[in-house]
């Protein structure tokens, strides 16, 4: 009887902390934002805000802090990351490669892994170091149409103190999840 219920005990608490420590995929785990102008469509956490940082960019992360209505408090972003999406004008017709090397955020992508997406040109970094701000970014970017009149990016952000494989599967779920219509 004894060796019984040390058995039923084991198997109890391994079963329980597998439950408890284990990650989270349920849907109901995750919203879904949608762009309507752009017909672009992605799952983020649902204990995540979005904010319209600008124009043409969105950021999601579990708490933010304004200064003047644009910047990002760093205390949610440093344990959990964020995760941005922005739309890319390119009135300048050059595919993706070309349009980052003429354009003035100077990115070279060539060593970016190259992918097709829904029928589109897509590319994906590495996690590379921003210097200035400290900070990690890694970037999914995908030519919208065949007229190569926008791209869309997502890209998330992490610090020293965020922990990676959460951030990896937010960035991992919003590719996947990624609509293009």
């Amino acid at each position: 009887m004894r060796k019984f219920t040390i058995l039923f005990l084991s198997v109890f608490l391994f079963s329980a902390c597998a439950v408890i420590g284990g990650p989270v995929e349920e849907l109901s785990d995750y919203q879904t934002f949608t762009d309507e102008e752009y017909g672009v469509s992605f799952e983020y956490p649902a204990h995540w805000e979005s904010r319209e940082m600008h124009e043409t960019t969105v950021s999601f992360a579990s708490n933010f802090n304004y200064n003047d209505g644009l910047e990002e408090s760093s205390a949610s972003k440093e344990l959990e990351g964020s995760l941005s999406y922005s739309v890319v004008p390119n009135d300048s017709g050059l595919d993706i490669i070309e349009h980052y090397k003429e354009g003035l955020m100077v990115i070279d992508m060539n060593e970016w892994t190259h992918t097709e997406f829904e029928g589109f040109s897509a590319y994906e970094s590495d996690w590379y170091p921003t210097p200035e701000s400290g900070e990690t970014i890694k970037v999914f970017r995908v030519d919208k149409n065949d007229d190569l009149s926008a791209f869309i990016s997502l890209y998330v952000v992490r610090t020293s103190l965020t922990d990676v494989d959460f951030i990896e599967s937010v960035f991992e779920r919003a590719v996947q999840t990624l609509e293009m219509n």
